[in-house]
């Protein structure tokens, strides 16, 4: 059964070889443990405080996936007049303001910080209703998109960059006065 701990960004990664570790369990036992599209996994311990508690949700996994014991699922209310969807949760848990509340909770023994389900429970996070959860999600997902946009036009021109420099350097290209 594979499993992982590649809680990043507010996505869980299962597309890259080296987060996946792999476990012998019992399919009783990996039935309890076992991720679905949509959960959110909540990070419960780890030496850096910018990961302890950091939340991502999974999109896509490969058959039989287990969450382990380094995450915790947190399942977000679904009925009633104060839902919160999957993609909203994260967002709001990831944020300074909720992420503060979780690391004053954190507790450490060996350098470790680690929270556990009684921390978690006493968060507190805003809901908005469910459209402005969606129109937040939405903004976020286009700002994310933007600026991994303008990452990559950096990357290019500090490639061109170092391609001209070398052209440059070499006496390939040569500067008329």
């Amino acid at each position: 059964m594979p499993c992982t701990p590649a809680v990043r960004e507010g996505l869980v990664n299962l597309d890259i070889q080296e987060n996946l570790k792999y476990v012998q369990l019992s399919e009783k036992a990996a039935d309890k443990f076992r991720i679905r599209r949509g959960d959110v996994l909540i990070v419960r311990g780890n030496a850096n405080p910018d990961l302890v508690g950091k939340a991502g949700m999974i999109n896509s996994f490969p058959e039989g996936c287990i969450y382990p014991d380094i995450t915790k699922r947190v399942i977000f209310r679904s009925e009633g007049t104060l839902t919160v969807t999957p993609a909203f949760a994260v967002l709001a848990w990831n944020h300074p303001i909720v992420h503060n509340q979780v690391l004053r909770r954190a507790k450490t023994s060996n350098g470790t910080l680690k929270i556990n389900s009684r921390d978690v429970k006493q968060i507190i996070m805003p809901v908005p209703p469910p459209e402005a959860q969606a129109e937040l999600v939405k903004l976020t997902a286009a700002v994310d998109a933007k600026v991994s946009a303008l990452q990559q036009v950096l990357i290019a021109q500090e490639t061109l960059k170092k391609s001209l420099m070398h052209d440059l350097l070499t006496g390939r290209v040569r500067i008329k006065p």
